[in-house]
């Protein structure tokens, strides 16, 4: 989700890395007989307490990467949604994470991200020119 002032929220993964990111995006799986669209919607609501409506789809993107624990290679990929939003934070409800904060994209890529975070960032900075 991003705002009128291009800002792209992250939650914090600090105590619970996977890859060694400190902040990434908000998202999980899809189950079984859902679309992406019906998780990214699910999800949003699990994670922020939110109901996505409308949400624009912005492409798809994949990776191989190392789980830092087990050293295991395994492979990620995204389905990416954009929404644009009001800046009224209190319409969210931080349900998973320790933290939730708001960065401009330039600060966004400076961060310790997940594996497939810059690649979102790419898509979505794209997705703005278009």
């Amino acid at each position: 989700m991003y705002f009128t002032q291009i800002q792209v929220r992250y939650f914090s993964r600090k105590g619970i890395t996977k890859f060694g990111e400190e902040w990434t995006f908000f998202g999980g799986k899809i189950e079984e007989g859902e679309t992406a669209l019906e998780a990214a919607i699910r999800e949003i609501d699990e994670e922020l307490g939110y109901i996505l409506d409308n949400p624009i789809h912005i492409g798809s993107c994949s990776t191989i990467t190392t789980l830092i624990k087990t050293n295991e290679k395994v492979e990620m990929s995204a389905e990416v949604y954009s929404k644009k939003m009001d800046e009224d934070l209190s319409i969210f409800e931080l349900k998973e994470g320790s933290g939730l904060k708001f960065f401009r994209i330039e600060e966004a890529k400076q961060l310790k991200l997940g594996p497939l975070d810059h690649k979102i960032i790419a898509m979505f900075e794209k997705s703005l020119v278009v």
